[in-house]
């Protein structure tokens, strides 16, 4: 399939940002040599979105996910970081569905 087909047939289009403690903006699907790099344009084609980056500074980071497209209202989605030294500050937020968070 070609790029401007899958474009078509994307239904919700979310985008995944990571910023780092100076302020970069990486954002997903955006590599160099199979490393992420910042300031790169938001993926407009695949549902699955990835920031890689193999020796991230120590610091307060955020990692940020907003819809570029919602056709059918709400969309689900979920994060995954992996890393050695992770803590998270961030609060629960409540599902609008009404489902558990967090579990």
């Amino acid at each position: 399939m070609d790029s401007a087909a899958a474009e078509s047939n994307l239904i919700h289009d979310l985008d995944l940002e990571v910023i780092d403690p100076d302020g970069r903006i990486y954002r997903g699907n955006v590599f160099s040599e199979g490393v992420s790099v910042a300031d790169g344009t938001a993926d407009r084609v695949n549902p699955v979105e990835v920031v890689r980056l193999p020796a991230a500074p120590a610091g307060s980071w955020t990692v940020r996910v907003q819809a570029d497209s919602t056709a059918l209202g709400w969309q689900p989605f979920a994060v995954v970081v992996v890393g050695q030294g992770l803590r998270s500050d961030a609060p629960r937020l409540p599902d609008p569905a009404g489902r558990a968070s967090g579990t």
